[in-house]
């Protein structure tokens, strides 16, 4: 697997996947997001899986357990998938309940962005 971060600024995280995910990679993709819920109380993440050509079931079970501890501060995730990463990630965060997720088409990269990545004039973030 590869991935970029191909947005970060404060609060908000795109990050883009690509071939298949595995365990070793998707660790640092991890930390990544552990790191910006550690300094910010609201996050908002944009995962670009469009690109994404195979997962494990139990390597997304994993990115569960990882992320529930920081689940007050996931305000927002969007998926962008044709390849049902992003429904099963839907089905699998639904006990996140203060979390937004959506799913968006592969072919709905600035409707995602826009979503999930604009600037919100109503909040401040330290």
């Amino acid at each position: 697997m590869v991935y970029k971060v191909f947005f970060q600024e404060q609060n908000k995280i795109g990050i883009k996947l690509e071939g298949e995910l595995k365990e070793s990679e998707f660790t640092q993709v991890l930390q990544q997001i552990k790191n910006i819920c550690t300094a910010y109380p609201q996050v908002d993440i944009l995962f670009d899986a469009s690109n994404v050509q195979d997962y494990k079931p139990d390597l997304v079970v994993d990115t569960y357990g990882t992320l529930h501890k920081y689940k007050g501060n996931i305000r927002k995730i969007a998926v962008l998938s044709n390849n049902g990463l992003g429904i099963y990630l839907k089905d699998l965060f639904k006990n996140f309940e203060d979390t937004d997720f959506r799913t968006f088409e592969t072919d709905e990269f600035e409707k995602a962005q826009d979503w999930a990545l604009s600037p919100d004039p109503t909040e401040i973030y330290k």
